[in-house]
C-alpha cells in the first residue's frame, strides 16, 4: 500500500510529538468471525476522531485490542465440532478444546485484521469482493 511504503503513519506521529496529548483505547471486537457493518462503521468513526485530533496537532496515542477469550469463542468452537453439551468437550479433551479455541481466535484476529486494513485509506482499488475472497 502506498501509505505503508511512504511510512505515513509513523511520519505523522513523529510530527505530532510534543503536542497536546490525546489517548484513546479502542474497545476491542470479539474475534468470533468476519466483521459486520456495525463493526466497520465503528472503526471508521473512531478512525475519523483520531485523524481529526492528529490534524489539530494532538499527539495521539491509540491502542487497539482484541477480545479473544470467553464464552463467544467457546460457543463458536463448540458449534464447529457439533458439540451439544460440556460432556462433549470433556470427551474430546479439555486441553485440546482450549487449544482449538486459541487457534480459532487467532485465525479470526488475522482475518479481521485483513478486513480492517481494507477500510484504511490508500486501499482504493479493493472491494468487498476482494475482501470475501481473501478471508474465505
Amino acid at each position: 500500500m502506498l501509505w505503508e511504503k511512504a511510512e505515513t503513519y509513523r511520519k505523522v506521529r513523529e510530527l505530532r510529538k510534543g503536542g497536546k496529548k490525546f489517548f484513546f483505547v479502542d474497545g476491542p471486537p470479539y474475534t468470533t468471525g468476519r466483521i459486520h457493518l456495525g463493526t466497520a462503521w465503528n472503526k471508521v468513526i473512531k478512525d475519523s476522531v483520531l485523524r481529526y485530533k492528529s490534524m489539530n496537532c494532538f499527539e495521539v496515542k491509540d491502542r487497539a485490542g482484541w477480545d479473544m477469550h470467553g464464552l463467544p469463542i467457546e460457543v463458536k468452537v463448540e458449534e464447529s465440532f457439533g458439540f451439544r453439551n460440556k460432556k462433549d468437550i470433556e470427551a474430546y479433551g479439555v486441553d485440546k478444546f482450549i487449544q482449538r479455541c486459541k487457534e480459532f481466535a487467532l485465525r479470526q484476529k488475522d482475518d479481521m485484521t485483513v478486513q480492517f486494513k481494507i477500510l484504511e485509506p490508500g486501499s482504493t482499488g479493493r472491494s468487498l469482493h476482494d475482501l470475501e475472497e481473501r478471508v474465505s
